[in-house]
C-alpha cells in the first residue's frame, strides 16, 4: 500500500504541474462496513474544477465512482460531513456520478469535475436540488466506490435515513470512500 501511495503521490505531482492546481490530497479509501484501506485516491483542486484520480487495486470496469461534494461543509452535523448531511439543504451537498467514459479514455484514470450546475446530478432522484461544483477550493469532496450503481444509491438511501443508522454486514461491503477536506 506504501508504494501505491508513493506512485500516487509522485504521479499526482505530475498532473498538478499540467493544471496548475494549487492544492493537491491524497487520502486512503475506507470500506464503509470495517474501516479496512481498500485502496488510496489523489485530489487535485483548481480554480473551477477538481481533478481526481482512484486507486483500488481492482478494474475500473467493474467500478462505479460518484462525486459527493458538500459545497457548504461549515453546515454539515459532523466534520467530515457524512451521508446523511446531503439531506441537509443548507449543506448545498450533490451527488454525482463520474463520467466513467472519461475514466476510461484516460491512460490513468483521471477524472474531472468542472464547476456549475451538475447536469448528471442524483439529487433530484432524492428529492432535492443539483447543486454541481460551487468553489473547488472550499468544498469537502467525497470520493466514493461501489461494484453497481443500483447498489449505490441503495445505500445512500439506507445511510440517509435514521431507520438504517448503522452499515454492518454485506449490504455495505462494495461501498468504499475517500473524503478530501478543505484545507482551509
Amino acid at each position: 500500500m506504501l508504494r501505491i501511495l508513493i506512485m500516487l503521490t509522485a504521479t499526482g505531482l505530475g498532473m498538478s504541474s499540467v493544471c496548475g492546481a494549487a492544492d493537491m490530497t491524497v487520502q486512503p479509501l475506507k470500506r464503509v462496513d470495517d474501516a479496512s484501506t481498500a485502496g488510496y485516491s489523489m485530489l487535485v483542486r483548481k480554480d473551477q474544477s477538481i481533478l481526481a484520480r482512484v486507486a483500488t487495486g481492482g478494474s475500473a470496469v467493474d467500478e462505479q465512482v460518484w462525486w459527493l461534494v458538500f459545497n457548504n461543509p461549515e453546515a454539515c452535523a459532523s466534520r467530515p460531513c457524512t451521508v446523511k448531511d446531503i439531506y441537509r439543504s443548507d449543506t448545498r451537498a450533490d451527488l454525482i456520478p463520474v463520467d466513467q467514459e472519461q475514466r476510461h479514455a484516460s491512460a490513468t484514470g483521471d477524472i474531472c469535475l468542472p464547476a456549475g450546475k451538475g447536469d448528471r446530478s442524483l439529487m433530484p432522484r432524492f428529492g432535492l436540488p443539483a447543486s454541481g461544483l460551487v468553489n473547488a477550493s472550499e468544498a469537502e469532496v467525497q470520493l466514493v466506490v461501489a461494484a453497481a450503481a443500483n447498489e449505490f444509491e441503495s445505500w445512500v438511501r439506507r445511510m440517509g435515513s435514521d431507520f438504517y443508522a448503522d452499515c454492518k454486514g454485506s449490504g455495505c461491503n462494495p461501498v468504499m470512500i475517500a473524503v478530501h477536506t478543505p484545507r482551509s
